[in-house]
């Protein structure tokens, strides 16, 4: 398979795994902070997210870091060696993307959002380099083997 190719998959698996895990953070977080009204407005949900304790923003910051390193590591891993950097990445500037469209109706504390875009970059770094991290060591030289 062409290593750009492989690469594309593999950033749309990252990305399949990054929402799956932003989804269940999502619930979890929903769990803990349960919201009053079933058939909620938008203006509702904003109001719910800015009443939210501290606890609940460092939840879901937990949340969006586990579903950037999960979803940046998956395409990384997928993806050919000399495109791991290119694929994780990826999966970091999309979330950023994503984040940028949720961030702004809503009205979100500023350190927030800038711990947001912090950890988004933190956890595909992280992942790109758990990834890579077996494959840094050298090769042994012919010098060091005994002729056989």
């Amino acid at each position: 398979m062409h290593p750009i190719l492989r690469t594309a998959i593999a950033v749309m698996l990252g990305m399949l795994i990054a929402l799956m895990a932003m989804f269940l953070a999502d619930r979890v977080n929903a769990y803990y902070f349960p919201s009053d009204q079933l058939n909620r407005t938008h203006e509702q949900i904003a109001k719910d997210i800015q009443s939210l304790p501290l606890n609940g923003f460092l939840l879901i910051l937990a949340g969006f870091f586990f579903c950037g390193f999960f979803g940046a590591y998956t395409a990384a891993r997928l993806s050919p060696l000399t495109h791991k950097s290119y694929a994780a990445g990826s999966i970091g500037f999309f979330l950023i993307l994503i984040s940028i469209v949720f961030f702004l109706p809503f009205g979100l504390p500023i350190w927030f959002v800038v711990c947001s875009l912090i950890l988004f970059i933190a956890s595909a770094w992280l992942a790109y380099r758990a990834s890579i991290a077996g494959l840094q060591h050298p090769i042994p030289s012919k010098e060091k083997w005994p002729e056989q």
